[in-house]
């Protein structure tokens, strides 16, 4: 009767908490080795699966806050119940295969032999052993965590639910098989190194929304072909498609501000590159395909000076390290557009017996010199943000604190210019030529208005002069060649 009793006690203990666990109205079938706390409306997808066979298991160590492990091949890891901070360093390039959660413990649970937080919002971390070529992130996951695929070799594909809004860095770098990933479209950011290495993937879809990708997010991706970036992308930090062999070509959206230093170092194959106002960093696009085009473009020494432009571009823009540019480089040249780098400090070219060249402009600031075709329909200037000496101001060149109004496109369509109350000094043959022109107003913060500043601009007819300039015969030479200039009577000094 005694053993008989032991049987029944035997198979209640084993019956009775699936009974109770089914006689939820919406809880989920749950066998993991770590059960978490639901309640009747949970939707957990806790996936179970049995430990394959044959792994050895080991338990990891606490030692206060600190984690030790030891020599690891084809191994369960068992997450001990006190354990709230998971180490990625300690299992960094090991070759676990399967993760188990002690029971009790209140931060973690195990899914499908994948490690997540407790409420299965956050996957943690995916063994690097794991066999399966393909796996589908439950949808109940917000969060990526930092390294959570990092070195899964084996993975070809991840897909993400829609729901995800944050990868953590180095998430998939390394996933030496991934082909293939489609990102959610609540991202914001694509993080550091996020795919770094992962030399089989061919292509990738920033989604629209995101406005930053980070330093070498998709560093050493050497088969990568096709990326698509949004309209919303303002920032491509540094070493971000670092030695992606294979990429051609990419379209960089307007909105782009920034790209970090080296950012398209050794894209051997690459030929874009971007237009407009973009702050483009140190060897960003150096050893690509664009880079060595533009040597043939412009022929450049060792010490950065710019001797023979060869382009036939309306729109030309000037390569980072260029520093000087010499002689009349440009004089050939129909530019609309010019962008002038953050390295360019001055030009060489002087004035040829006092006499201005008509078809070049010369710009000065404090000795600081550059010449630039003006082409009779430029009309834009652009100056990298981090140029020391120039800035740009509604298409307007002036010196960088703004106290010189440098040059005023001759293309530039407007009819009327208030010239700025910051500006002291209008720089010579700074209006040159501006035909569009009928009015200018100058304010009495001018000092100083050089020589033939407003020279050729034929339909200038009304001109305010500051009192204390107009009486001077270097303002009566600026104006030269104008109506305004027959207009008002000036008398130039013999």
């Amino acid at each position: 009767m005694m053993k008989t009793r032991s049987i029944w006690a035997v198979i209640l203990s084993a019956v009775l908490p699936v009974i109770a666990l089914c006689s939820c109205q919406s809880g989920p079938e749950i066998n993991s080795t770590s059960t978490p706390e639901i309640n009747s409306t949970s939707t957990l997808e806790i996936i179970p699966t049995p430990i394959p066979e044959g792994l050895n298991r080991i338990e990891i160590v606490m030692e206060g806050d600190q984690q030790e492990f030891g020599p690891v091949e084809e191994t369960v890891y068992v997450i001990p119940k006190e354990m709230e901070v998971f180490n990625h360093q300690a299992v960094y390039n090991r070759g676990i295969r399967w993760i188990e959660v002690e029971e009790g413990n209140q931060t973690f649970v195990v899914s499908d032999g994948v490690l997540f937080t407790k409420d299965m919002k956050e996957l943690v971390y995916c063994p690097i052993g794991r066999e399966t070529v393909h796996y589908e992130i439950p949808s109940s996951v917000k969060i990526i965590g930092k390294a959570a695929f990092q070195n899964c070799r084996n993975m070809k594909s991840v897909t993400l639910p829609a729901g995800i809004t944050e990868i953590g860095s180095s998430a998939f770098s390394n996933c030496m098989s991934l082909e293939s990933i489609a990102l959610p479209s609540e991202l914001k950011t694509i993080p550091n190194n996020v795919f770094s290495h992962c030399i089989s993937l061919e292509e990738i879809i920033i989604p629209e929304g995101v406005t930053t990708i980070g330093e070498y997010a998709f560093s050493g991706c050497k088969s990568l072909k096709s990326v698509t970036l949004p309209s919303t992308l303002t920032q491509i930090d540094a070493y971000a498609f670092q030695a992606c062999e294979s990429l051609t070509t990419i379209s960089f959206p307007k909105n782009l501000k920034t790209i970090g230093k080296n950012a398209f170092y050794t894209c051997y194959r690459l030929e874009s590159y971007p237009s407009g106002n973009v702050a483009i960093g140190e060897n960003a696009f150096f050893e690509t395909r664009y880079e060595k085009n533009q040597k043939d473009i412009f022929e450049i020494t060792a010490k950065g000076i710019l001797n023979k432009y060869n382009g036939t571009d309306s729109i030309v823009i000037l390569p980072e390290g260029i520093t000087n540019i010499q002689g009349m480089v440009f004089s050939d040249a129909e530019i609309t557009s010019i962008t002038i780098p953050a390295s360019l400090k001055s030009s060489t070219q002087e004035i040829d017996d006092g006499v201005l060249v008509y078809h070049t402009f010369l710009i000065n600031l404090n000795n600081q010199k550059l010449l630039m075709n003006s082409g009779k329909t430029f009309n834009e200037i652009i100056v990298h943000p981090d140029n020391p000496y120039y800035t740009v101001i509604d298409g307007v060149l002036y010196s960088k604190d703004l106290t010189n109004l440098i040059l005023y496109p001759q293309g530039k369509p407007d009819k009327e210019f208030v010239i700025p109350d910051h500006v002291k000094v209008i720089a010579p043959a700074a209006f040159l030529n501006c035909n569009q022109l009928e009015s200018v107003y100058i304010p009495d913060s001018v000092v100083d208005i050089q020589y033939e500043a407003f020279s050729g601009c034929k339909s200038l007819r009304e001109a305010r002069i500051p009192e204390h300039l107009s009486g001077r015969s270097s303002c009566a030479e600026a104006f030269y060649g104008t109506p305004f200039f027959e207009l008002s009577g000036f008398q130039i000094a013999q």
